[in-house]
């Protein structure tokens, strides 16, 4: 799901800013950016985002700006001392007559220390610090998914609300078809029968009735519906974290029983209720994409 945290804190050694986001993924993808000299904690972030996520396609970026102790070189004094000796001693020798200049000497190897030895010294508390921010920033982030799955829930309870009310529409519908199809039946079994000169016999009548109601009744499908629109507002009102895999799945089910109304009700006043209730689960389906 989408969502957002971010977390600043300034310490004595440098500020710490650290940025999560992220946005619906099918799969977990989590991708840290980290300064070249902390690269070494990217699994242990990684790990951090694990235990509060499921999945999603989630960003962290840590930036560091050193306090001048950590980012400015130091000089070696012994180093330094060490190069002007010899050049001296190789000027007075070969009667060269240069100036020494300060410039020159700082580009020289070893001269400069880089201020990652100086980072080494404070690496444990470091590590701690950023680890702690980056939880910091998930809280900050989780806040904002609950905020936004707090208006998803609204947008897909409307589609489930309309969805429910097609489905009573349809059964509606169906109680009255029902027995349209029935005396229907009845009596196109009994006029061929005629028409053959056999006689009408009541039992064979009903188990021709029975045989050819598989191909157009939808009573199980309706029930079957009514069991998964209870299912699927018990999972969206559950406190416990439910996956959005799970709601999906249910919604197929759900599906597929309005396809099988489908194929085999006849009468257009269902068929068009069938067309509304596919666009509602079709809608539900898209806003549940983004549910972890």
């Amino acid at each position: 799901m989408t969502g957002f945290g971010r977390s600043e804190v300034v310490y004595d050694w440098g500020t710490v800013v650290v940025e999560v986001s992220s946005v619906n993924h099918r799969y977990s993808e989590i991708s840290v950016r980290l300064p070249k000299e902390l690269a070494r904690l990217e699994p242990q972030i990684i790990s951090i985002v694990k235990a509060n996520s499921s999945r999603g396609k989630i960003t962290v970026r840590l930036d560091v700006r050193w306090s001048a102790q950590y980012s400015v070189p130091t000089i070696n004094k012994n180093v330094l001392e060490g190069y002007i000796r010899d050049l001296e001693e190789i000027s007075e020798t070969f009667s060269l007559g240069c100036d020494i200049r300060l410039e020159h000497l700082l580009t020289l190897p070893g001269v400069l220390e880089p201020p990652l030895q100086n980072k080494e010294t404070i690496f444990e508390d470091v590590a701690k610090a950023l680890t702690g921010q980056v939880e910091s920033a998930l809280v900050n982030w989780n806040e904002m998914r609950e905020v936004e799955g707090s208006h998803l829930l609204g947008d897909v309870l409307k589609y489930v609300q309309e969805l429910e009310k097609r489905l009573v529409n349809i059964a509606r519908t169906w109680d009255f078809v029902k027995e349209k199809a029935l005396a229907d039946f009845r009596e196109r079994i009994e006029t061929i029968l005629a028409q053959q000169g056999v006689e009408a016999d009541e039992s064979r009548i009903i188990q021709e009735i029975v045989i050819l109601s598989d191909k157009w009744d939808i009573s199980e499908e309706l029930d079957r519906l009514d069991s998964h629109m209870k299912k699927l507002r018990e999972l969206l009102y559950e406190k416990a974290f439910v996956s959005g895999k799970k709601i999906d799945f249910l919604l197929q089910e759900i599906n597929r029983e309005i396809n099988t109304i489908g194929s085999k009700a006849s009468d257009s006043d269902i068929r068009w209720e069938i067309v509304e209730a596919k666009a509602s689960i079709e809608s539900m389906r898209e806003q549940i994409q983004n549910v972890e």
